[in-house]
This record gives structure tokens, C-alpha cells and sequence, in this order.
């Protein structure tokens, strides 16, 4: 059985310099820095970088959760996405995201992976919060 609520913890702490670390639950780590386009040192991953990488991950992890449901027999998948942060008057944005998703499976399992796809798209925590910046899923089995 699922559980009705999850809960999510994370520390960022300052390096003293331009980024710091994030320690998620179980002493994971992760380096966070500005980008040197803003005068940081891109020693780590920036906001932006892990945003897209947890949209991603969050649809593959979906995906993979509906292919043992669904007993699909997936050979390969790829999670590809784009962002696009514009600068406006008013600071910068998000505007657009495409995610593809791109597999391999048996013969025959194509329908299966289409419906994979469908209900990671319907049901991604993270992708169902970000409706209005025109977010686009698609995707493709090949045999």
C-alpha cells in the first residue's frame, strides 16, 4: 500500500563563498553554486539545474513505477529535457520546458509504453506543480 503522505527535508548551508551544500535526509549531499554568468564559481549544480533534473527524474521515476505495474518490458529509457529561463523587467522566468522520453521495448510493447508514458504525465507530483509554464511531455518507443 502506497502511503497517503510523504515528507521531504533539506538543509542548505552557506560555503562562505558563492553556493554551499544541500544535505538531504540520509546525509546526502549535494554542492550548490552560482553560475559564473552571475559571478559565482559553478563549483555545483545551480537552482536550475537541479529543477530540471527533479522534473525530470520525477517523470522517469513515474514512468518506472507504472512499467511494473503495467508489466511492461522496457530494454532502455532516456529522460531528455529543456528549459528555457527568459530575463524580464521584472527578474527572470521560466517559460518554457520539454521533456522526451525515449524507449527501448520488445515487440508489441509499444501501446504499453504509450500508456506508461500517459499516466507518468498524469500522475508526476512534480510536473502536475508546474502547469503553468507550458510544460510539454512527449515521447517514443522504439522496437
Amino acid at each position: 500500500m502506497l502511503p497517503d503522505r510523504l515528507s521531504y527535508n533539506v538543509n542548505v548551508e552557506w560555503d562562505g563563498e558563492t553556493g554551499g551544500f544541500a544535505r538531504l535526509e540520509g546525509e546526502k549531499e549535494v554542492r550548490i553554486d552560482t553560475p559564473p554568468e552571475f559571478r559565482g564559481r559553478g563549483v555545483g549544480y545551480c537552482p536550475d539545474e537541479l529543477f530540471i533534473t527533479s522534473v525530470a527524474s520525477c517523470i522517469l521515476t513515474t514512468f518506472l513505477y507504472f512499467k511494473n505495474k503495467l508489466k511492461l518490458d522496457l530494454k532502455g529509457l532516456n529522460v531528455k529535457a529543456e528549459m528555457d529561463v527568459v530575463r524580464e523587467e521584472s527578474g527572470y522566468w521560466v517559460r518554457k520546458m520539454e521533456i522526451k522520453v525515449n524507449g527501448k521495448v520488445e515487440k508489441g510493447q509499444k501501446e504499453k509504453f504509450m500508456k506508461c508514458l500517459q499516466l507518468a504525465k498524469k500522475y508526476c507530483n512534480i510536473t502536475r506543480a508546474l502547469a503553468d509554464i507550458g510544460l510539454q511531455i512527449s515521447g517514443e518507443a522504439e522496437e
